[in-house]
């Protein structure tokens, strides 16, 4: 006695429609089909696009599951497989949905509100990315702080908006002097750090008189009058065992003693 494995299994197509998978039945006769599909078609009378009929209609030859030809179908079993494709396109289309969401999310967790620079979060993972490796490198990358040591008093004296301007321009700035593949992010509300890959002691200092030179090229103004933007630049150079929050820390005390 055969045993019964109880219902075929549904496969849903590599397009997302609700095209079945299966083969389509083969042709047994002219006059056999047409009887059959003669029988179907009054016992499915009112299903939209339903199952064997439906995919006859777009030109199927050879639908089976499970070993059964789809005419010897019941209604109920075609209902039944057309209600779970229908319900997995459903799924699909919230997957998808998800899936753009989720982008969505990532992109504003990894960006700066409202400057063209990664986030805190965004840039530290940047940084231990490359300190992990570092053994692929011919030199070791450096950390530049970069503080506007004015930005509190350009607040207070002409608002937040203003403060936020000044930092507009001292991200382009620094944007504008380092490579596309370096990182810039923003570390607090007056600092923006850039990962440099720069390989030496000569390149670190050309790139502190690069920055200087496009932040004294923008000239800031607030108030009708123009405000010079004191900037100041701290560095650490990327070592194997160093972590990401103590490279931080190294390059904002190599600023503050620069600024005693």
């Amino acid at each position: 006695m055969e045993k019964d494995l109880g219902p075929p299994p549904i496969v849903p197509s590599r397009d997302g429609g609700r095209r079945s998978p299966y083969p389509a039945p083969r042709r047994q006769g002219a006059g056999q089909d047409g009887a059959r599909e003669d029988d179907h078609g009054r016992e499915r009378e009112g299903v939209h696009g339903g199952g064997a009929d439906h995919l006859r209609s777009e030109g199927a030859i050879d639908v089976t599951i499970a070993g059964l030809a789809a005419d010897k179908l019941s209604p109920e079993t075609e209902r039944v497989i057309e209600n779970l494709l229908a319900e997995l396109g459903q799924v699909r289309g919230e997957l998808d949905t998800a899936r753009r969401r989720l982008a969505q999310l990532e992109q504003v967790v990894d960006h700066h509100p409202y400057l063209p620079v990664l986030s805190r979060q965004a840039f530290r993972g940047q940084v231990a990315h490359v300190r992990g490796r570092l053994q692929e490198f011919s030199f070791a990358p450096s950390l530049f702080v970069i503080s506007l040591i004015n930005g509190d008093a350009i607040r207070r004296e002409f608002g937040i908006a203003a403060r936020d301007k000044a930092l507009g321009l001292l991200c382009d700035a620094l944007r504008a002097v380092v490579a596309p593949g370096d990182f810039v992010g923003s570390l607090t509300g007056n600092e923006l750090a850039a990962l440099v890959f720069v390989a030496d002691e000569a390149g670190r200092a050309a790139l502190r008189a690069a920055l200087a030179r496009a932040v004294a090229e923008r000239p800031f103004v607030a108030g009708a009058r123009r405000v010079d933007l004191d900037v100041a630049v701290g560095l650490a150079v990327l070592s194997a065992g160093s972590d990401v929050d103590g490279l931080i820390a190294a390059a904002d005390a190599n600023l503050m003693a620069g600024l005693r």
